[in-house]
């Protein structure tokens, strides 16, 4: 696997945010627009640390197997804080910033979560493409994938609902 799609898939979405950023600089305080390219940097960031050829590198360089793992399940779980933030936003009406400082503070503590469950569990084998599967049943790298899911699961869910 060489990941050249996921590494297209990241340029296109980098390219995207490189478009909105003339935006964003000169309307920093747009809350809106702020969401657009978190989406855009965040997915990107996902595409990029998903490639088998980039979770390789990262573990090898890290000397920590498996380091990719929470890192890339981080960049999904900021991924589904900022589709929730543009939603919000996108949807306005009244008490938009409070919902939007509770999203991202529920998804601050999912991030947490990935991490301490990490730190807890044991992954020495690396594993590239399957480490859900193959680590599904590991105490604590279970609650590990569990939480980036369900945080994801509950992203799609309300997303599919509200739009």
């Amino acid at each position: 696997m060489n990941g050249l799609i996921n590494y297209v898939s990241c340029g296109v979405l980098w390219l995207g945010l490189l478009v909105r950023a003339p935006d964003l600089l000169r309307h920093r305080r747009d809350p809106y627009l702020r969401a657009i390219c978190a989406v855009l940097g965040l997915a990107g960031l996902c595409f990029l640390l998903g490639a088998p050829p980039t979770v390789g590198a990262v573990n090898r360089l890290s000397g920590v197997p498996n380091l990719a793992a929470p890192l890339t399940y981080a960049a999904i779980t900021g991924y589904c804080a900022a589709s929730q933030v543009l939603v919000v936003h996108w949807r306005g009406g009244p008490g938009v910033r409070r919902t939007a400082r509770r999203w991202r503070l529920a998804y601050a503590a999912v991030l947490l979560g990935i991490a301490v469950t990490f730190l807890l569990g044991d992954a020495p084998v690396e594993r590239r493409t399957d480490l859900d599967t193959y680590y599904a049943t590991t105490p604590f790298l279970a609650q590990m994938i569990l939480l980036y899911l369900l945080a994801h699961l509950t992203a799609a869910s309300v997303t599919a609902v509200s739009a």
